[in-house]
């Protein structure tokens, strides 16, 4: 599987449940996964299949909601930390955004295809895997900068 961006969880005791429903972002998919006594539900959703990412905020928290395409369930994870659920949609909003344009004419405006802060996020991760696999870099200092990166992606 490709590498994983980031991990959006809910809060367990504002929802009083001992089994939190995860949405993992990974480069190339979502993995939705939903837990209950003796029973995993895991989904896998691919950007060609989301149609779009909701938020709906409160003070603190938030519901962030994946409309999809082909027949699957929407999922949805409450109370999530707002900031986390608007990292976790920009980032959803940017792999749409260049799943879907991919068709889209070289002539058009939107053909010059600018580097964001999803894009620079992407490589530095991407560069810092590398580095790990390598041996040049330790776990912990891995996991560091990998704070660092998802802080700044702000």
């Amino acid at each position: 599987m490709s590498n994983l961006l980031m991990e959006v969880k809910l809060n367990r005791i504002r929802a009083h449940t001992i089994f939190p429903q995860s949405l993992r972002i990974y480069e190339d998919v979502l993995v939705f996964r939903k837990r209950k006594w003796f029973v995993v539900d895991e989904m896998t959703i691919t950007y060609n299949h989301v149609a779009q990412a909701n938020l709906k905020s409160g003070i603190w928290f938030a519901t962030l909601q994946i409309i999809t395409s082909g027949g699957f369930e929407n999922p949805h994870i409450p109370h999530v930390l707002k900031k986390h659920a608007k990292k976790a949609k920009a980032v959803i909003d940017q792999k749409i955004y260049r799943v879907h344009d991919t068709g889209s004419s070289s002539t058009s405006e939107f053909s010059s295809k600018k580097e964001t802060h999803v894009d620079k996020f992407e490589k530095s991760l991407n560069r810092l895997n590398e580095l790990l696999k390598r041996g040049q870099m330790s776990q912990k200092e891995y996991d560091l900068r990998r704070k660092r990166l998802i802080k700044r992606l702000e």
